[in-house]
């Protein structure tokens, strides 16, 4: 998958090549972040830790459900790659704190 075209598409028309690598590393983070995110909760999940919380699980399939149809309406558009934040903080980075709470619930609330 090449991000250029989304780093063109955030980019003014005579782009340094400083605005580029911005832009470059900007898209590396926030695509970094939402991978060790979901790795943490498909670990959790997959461990049981979580697996039989009906409330989180009906979360996270939302809020992914969410995200996934952001990605492609991103994808198909060719949009900013900046919208990448907005899909992050809302199916990204959500789902991760309900995981925590479930975690923290079951765990330090449970006792």
């Amino acid at each position: 998958l090449d991000k250029d075209p989304f780093l063109i598409a955030a980019l003014p028309q005579q782009y340094s090549g400083e605005e580029y690598l911005a832009a470059s590393f900007d898209c590396t983070v926030v695509i970094v972040l939402s991978v060790m995110g979901m790795s943490l909760e498909c670990g959790s999940l997959m461990m049981g830790l979580t697996f039989f919380d009906n409330c989180a699980n009906v979360l996270h399939c939302c809020l992914h459900g969410i995200g996934c149809i952001g990605v492609t309406g991103l994808m198909l558009a060719i949009g900013h790659y900046g919208h990448l934040w907005t899909i992050f903080w809302l199916a990204g980075l959500t789902p991760l704190l309900v995981e925590a709470a479930a975690l923290l619930g079951l765990f330090w609330l449970g006792h």
